[in-house]
């Protein structure tokens, strides 16, 4: 069986995108506090399943995320409330949609549950991360 490693293990619950604060964007984002991930989850094997099947049906023409290997980095912001409650979140453009769409939930997810938190390092809420997961 296929497995997935992330360098910030991630877990996400099945549930519509459109519903939720997710958008894509390019850009530099180094002047971005980083957010440090705690580690504490794994993605839904229903997640890596539909990420494994993008990659098996080549819908997404992506550097690193290939038939027979997925590696890949993919870099995201988050911005925080006064109360620290998510917001926002938004995952680098990468060029395909549905993979996009996949992290991107993947992100929001881990936030809300408290993969990621504020430091208080940015007054104007926004930190930055990465997601990176590897299939072979």
């Amino acid at each position: 069986m296929k497995s997935f490693a992330f360098a910030a293990a991630l877990m996400m619950a099945a549930a519509p995108l459109a519903a939720q604060p997710v958008s894509v964007a390019g850009g530099n984002w180094d002047n971005i506090p980083a957010i440090d991930a705690k580690g504490e989850y794994q993605i839904s094997t229903d997640t890596m399943e539909r990420l494994a099947t993008l990659a098996e049906e080549k819908v997404c023409d992506v550097p690193g995320f290939k038939r027979n290997r997925i590696n890949l980095t993919v870099p995201f912001l988050v911005q925080f409330d006064a109360q620290k409650t998510v917001q926002r979140v938004v995952v680098a453009r990468l060029g395909c949609t549905q993979l996009e769409q996949l992290l991107g939930g993947a992100a929001l997810q881990l936030t809300r549950m408290g993969e990621y938190a504020p430091t208080g390092e940015n007054q104007t809420g926004w930190y930055r991360s990465e997601l990176s997961l590897s299939l072979r």
